[in-house]
């Protein structure tokens, strides 16, 4: 039933997401308090999938960013992250400071993107599964 209602919530989300009149509030604050906010449901679903979830956070500025997007995007990241990836997999979400810009990193033990499929990365409703 989880399952189901995480595939309805994507489905709505990525309709959303292509919204033409969709306001964007953005506003100064921490990457890492963003992070920190949704960490529980991102751990929730590593302990579903039994995967090993992995913080490195770095001392970095406020960035003026819509948080309800950048939520969205490591959701979805982390998300993929998991489904790549087999049972005891690690999954790390890293920021850090790197010549006066802030990275965001997530990582995964899954076997990569082939290389004919990056061309079309970006591209809405794109899937391999």
């Amino acid at each position: 039933m989880i399952e189901e209602l995480d595939d309805a919530n994507h489905i709505i989300t990525e309709y959303l997401s292509l919204a033409k009149d969709r306001v964007i509030q953005p506003k100064y604050i921490n990457l890492n308090l963003v992070i920190s906010s949704i960490y529980s449901l991102i751990k929730a679903h590593t302990n579903q999938a039994e995967i090993i979830i992995k913080l490195n956070l770095c001392a970095i500025p406020k960035l003026l960013i819509d948080e309800t997007e950048v939520r969205r995007l490591i959701l979805n990241l982390t998300r993929n992250g998991i489904e790549a990836m087999a049972c005891g997999g690690t999954l790390t979400i890293t920021t850090l400071l790197l010549d006066n810009n802030i990275l965001l990193k997530i990582t995964d033990d899954g076997h990569g993107i082939s290389p004919e499929l990056l061309p079309k990365l970006g591209t809405p409703f794109l899937t391999t599964k």
